[in-house]
């Protein structure tokens, strides 16, 4: 399996990183019994792909 090195691809400021370590942690605070989390939004171009990659980056951190 072929690893990637996440840390030079995106270099997210303070705020960006607070913000996805809160959400991960509100995420891992909810429940055990959550399989599956849907990244949506209502039009193009709003960001889900980045969202969801930092939110991996940092559930991955975490050691998850």
């Amino acid at each position: 399996m072929q690893r990637v090195n996440i840390e030079k691809l995106m270099q997210n400021d303070y705020a960006s990183d607070e913000a996805f370590k809160r959400l991960r942690s509100n995420i891992q605070l909810s429940g055990s019994d959550n399989k599956v989390i849907a990244i949506t939004s209502c039009t193009p171009n709003d960001g889900k792909s980045t969202v969801a990659f930092n939110l991996a980056a940092s559930i991955a951190e975490a050691g998850k």
